[in-house]
C-alpha cells in the first residue's frame, strides 16, 4: 500500500479523526511496558494524534494496516499501528513503540 493507497484507505473507512482505546489495548500496552522500546503510556498515543502525525501503510493482510507516526508532547518519536473500527473516523490503536530509524526517516520525508 502506498501513499495513494493509503489516501484511498481513508476514504473508506474516514481520516483518524479520533482514537478509541479498547481495554485489550491498554492491556497490551501494560504488558509490553516491560521492553524499552514499548514503555508507551496512553496518553503520549493521544499527544502523537493532537500533534503532527503522519500517515502510512503497514502492509497487506495485517490487522492495523496504517502506521500513525509522530512526535509526544516530549518529542519522543512514536510509531502505532492503528485498524479502522466499526465506525468511519474512529480508529483503534492495536500497540505502540518507539520508532526505528526507518520510521523517523519515513516521517520526515513526508514533511
Amino acid at each position: 500500500m502506498n501513499s495513494e493507497s493509503v489516501r484511498a484507505f481513508f476514504e473508506q473507512h474516514g481520516s483518524v479523526e479520533s482514537l478509541e482505546f479498547t481495554e485489550e489495548f491498554e492491556d497490551h500496552l501494560a504488558e509490553r511496558a516491560t521492553y524499552t522500546k514499548h514503555m508507551v503510556a496512553l496518553y503520549e498515543v493521544v499527544e502523537v494524534h493532537q500533534r503532527a502525525p503522519r500517515y502510512f501503510s503497514n502492509g497487506t493482510g495485517l490487522r492495523a494496516p496504517i502506521l500513525m507516526i509522530g512526535p509526544t508532547g516530549a518529542n519522543r518519536m512514536l510509531t502505532v499501528p492503528i485498524e479502522p473500527s466499526s465506525q468511519k473516523g474512529i480508529w483503534l490503536p492495536v500497540t505502540a513503540f518507539e520508532c526505528n530509524r526507518h520510521h523517523i526517516e519515513r516521517y520526515q520525508e513526508a514533511l
